[in-house]
């Protein structure tokens, strides 16, 4: 209802609606395991609810544009922040769905996904250490603001991937991002299989084993070092 009585308040008052960015989002930072059902409806809520409300109360009139703040965590994942990369996942293929329909004449306005890096005067930010290994293992740095506007604007002028329903912004190493990006782009589907008939058919030690090797090889990748150098019982920052 609020998002109806703010589509129509406008169109009202200044008699057309040319253009929206839906740039919600909130974060409840916590391990999956440790994520209540609570935590996962309030990082829902303005990015997969808001944004299907708001579809809604659009309907059929013009528009130019809508215009989605995703993040680059919806791409590449990040550590504590599974839902919060559904979320924005979820904005990206909404855009690519809201396309389809604006070409069978459905709704107007093209629908773009932006998939944004940290900004550095954004709303979510980070302290200097977290930014530095953050430069440190992926290459990543926070996106200035002039840049991003820039960005922004060379996206709506069709000056950049026009046509693109969603894209990847970063900043940062050029051709270590491009690494990064690659290596998330071939990780292998996880297989569906049957589950065991009981408990007791699981070999826990071999499972651990197994494991631990994929995600050891996994952060020696990302961070550059050899397989061996990495201790299991110590914290990766270290």
């Amino acid at each position: 209802q609020s998002a109806q009585a703010l589509v129509e308040g406008i169109r009202a008052r200044h008699g057309r609606l040319d253009g929206v960015f839906h740039a919600a989002g909130v974060l409840r930072d916590e391990a999956l395991k440790k994520k209540t059902a609570t935590q996962l409806q309030e990082v829902f809520a303005p990015k997969v609810h808001g944004l299907v409300n708001l579809d809604r109360v659009l309907g059929e009139a013009p528009l130019d544009f809508l215009v989605l703040f995703s993040s680059i965590s919806g791409v590449l994942g990040n550590p504590g922040q599974a839902d919060y990369g559904a979320a924005n996942a979820f904005l990206d293929g909404f855009a690519e769905e809201r396309e389809a329909r604006r070409r069978r004449g459905a709704c107007h306005g093209r629908a773009l996904s932006v998939a944004w890096p940290l900004w550095r005067d954004g709303g979510m930010g980070m302290d200097a250490a977290t930014e530095a290994l953050m430069r440190r293992t992926t290459g990543l740095v926070p996106l200035e603001t002039g840049a991003g506007i820039d960005v922004l604007a060379a996206l709506l002028a069709g000056e950049i991937a026009p046509g693109a329903a969603r894209v990847l912004v970063t900043a940062g190493e050029r051709e270590r991002i491009r690494d990064l990006v690659a290596r998330t782009a071939a990780r292998p589907q996880a297989k569906a299989e049957s589950a065991p008939k009981s408990a007791a058919a699981v070999d826990t030690g071999d499972l651990r084993l197994r494991v631990l090797r994929a995600v050891t090889e996994e952060a020696g990748a990302i961070l550059k070092v050899a397989h061996d150098d990495l201790d299991a019982d110590v914290e990766l920052t270290e």
